[in-house]
C-alpha cells in the first residue's frame, strides 16, 4: 500500500482489536455493533495529579489555566456527555479574569474538585449505527399572578411521527417558587428550564439511548441549554441537574425553536387536559419530592 510503518520500538504494536492512541483507548472488539472510545489509566492519572497540584497549593495563574482547560476539553471530547461543561466554563473564566490574583477561588476549587471527579466516573464515548427512535418533547413553563406569583410547568412527549404520547401539566411547590422568587421577581427563565427537567425526570427511561428534539419557546433558556451555561445561579442549578439526566439515561437531545402558539405544552401549562386526553396521551404526574431534592443538592453544590 506504500504506508511506511515503525518496525521497532514504542510505536511498534502487533494488530489487535484494541489498541491506543493520544492516550485513547479505541475498542474495536465488537465493531459491527459499536465502536468504544475510552482514555487510558495513565491519562486519568496524569490530569488527576495536575487537578491536585493546583488544589493543593490554591495557586493557579491565567497561562495555567489556559492549558490545562485545553487538556480536560480534550479529555471531554471522548467521553459521553456534557456534564463537565458548567466547571470548564469556570475554569475558562480563569483564563480571560486579568486578574493579577492567582488564588483559587472557592467557585473554581468546585469546579476543580468536581472535574476530578468526573475524570473517573465519566462514560467512555461509543459509536453505534442504532441508537434507538427518535422522539420530540414540548415543554413550557409560566409565572403568573401580580402580588402572589404561581408558576406552572407543562410538558408533551410524542413520537418521530407526532403522535402524542404522554404529558403532564402542575403547579410549582410554593417551596421551589420561594427560592425562585428571592432572586427574581418574574423568575420565568428558571420556570422554562424547569419544564426540561421535569421531561428528563418523567421520561429519561422511556427515551433512554434516543435521539430527542426538545422544542422550547424561550430563547434564553434555549441558549442556555446549548452552551451548558446560565447566568443566574438557579438557572446553572436547572442547567446542571438536566446535563446530569442527559448522562444517567444517555440522552442525546437537540434544543430548538417553537413559536409560543405552535407550543402544544401551552395547554397544560393552564393545567388544560382535554385537547391531551383527546389525544390519546397518558397524563404523568410530576415528581416534585426527587426534583426537590435534586434541585437543593444541586444548589448546595454550586454555592457552597
Amino acid at each position: 500500500l506504500g504506508v511506511a510503518y515503525a518496525t521497532t520500538g514504542d510505536k511498534y504494536k502487533p494488530f489487535s482489536p484494541v489498541f491506543k492512541a493520544l492516550g485513547v483507548e479505541i475498542d474495536l472488539s465488537a465493531v459491527t455493533e459499536r465502536l468504544s472510545f475510552r482514555h487510558t489509566p495513565e491519562r486519568k492519572a496524569e490530569l488527576v495529579a495536575a487537578l491536585d497540584g493546583f488544589l493543593q497549593s490554591g495557586r493557579m495563574s491565567a497561562n495555567e489555566a489556559e492549558s490545562l482547560k485545553g487538556r480536560l476539553q480534550w479529555f471531554d471530547s471522548f467521553v459521553f456527555g456534557r456534564s463537565a461543561s458548567l466547571a470548564l466554563h469556570i475554569l475558562g473564566s480563569k483564563c480571560v479574569r486579568g486578574s493579577s490574583s492567582n488564588s483559587v477561588d472557592h467557585e473554581l476549587r468546585r469546579a476543580l474538585t468536581f472535574l476530578r471527579e468526573y475524570i473517573y466516573s465519566a462514560k467512555p464515548l461509543v459509536l453505534s449505527p442504532a441508537v434507538g427512535r427518535t422522539f420530540l418533547i414540548f415543554t413550557h413553563g409560566a409565572c403568573e399572578g401580580d402580588t402572589h406569583k404561581v408558576g406552572t410547568v407543562g410538558g408533551v412527549l410524542a413520537d418521530s411521527s407526532g403522535r402524542c404520547l404522554s404529558y403532564f401539566g402542575a403547579t410549582v411547590p410554593l417551596n421551589f417558587m420561594r427560592r425562585l422568587l428571592s432572586h427574581s421577581a418574574n423568575p420565568i427563565f428558571e420556570l422554562e428550564l424547569l419544564g426540561v427537567l421535569c421531561a428528563f425526570k418523567i421520561w429519561g427511561e422511556r427515551i433512554q439511548d434516543c435521539f430527542t428534539v426538545c422544542f422550547i419557546d424561550n430563547e434564553a433558556a434555549r441558549h442556555s441549554l446549548i452552551s451548558a451555561s446560565a447566568r443566574t445561579v438557579h438557572g446553572r442549578m436547572i442547567v446542571s441537574a438536566c446535563l446530569r439526566l442527559e448522562d444517567i439515561h444517555s440522552l442525546r437531545p437537540w434544543y430548538s425553536r417553537v413559536p409560543t402558539a405552535s407550543n402544544i405544552a401551552d395547554p397544560p401549562i393552564r393545567l388544560e387536559f382535554d385537547e391531551m386526553r383527546q389525544l390519546g396521551a397518558e397524563f404523568e404526574e410530576v415528581p416534585w419530592g426527587p426534583l426537590t431534592s435534586c434541585f437543593e443538592s444541586t444548589l448546595r453544590s454550586l454555592v457552597g
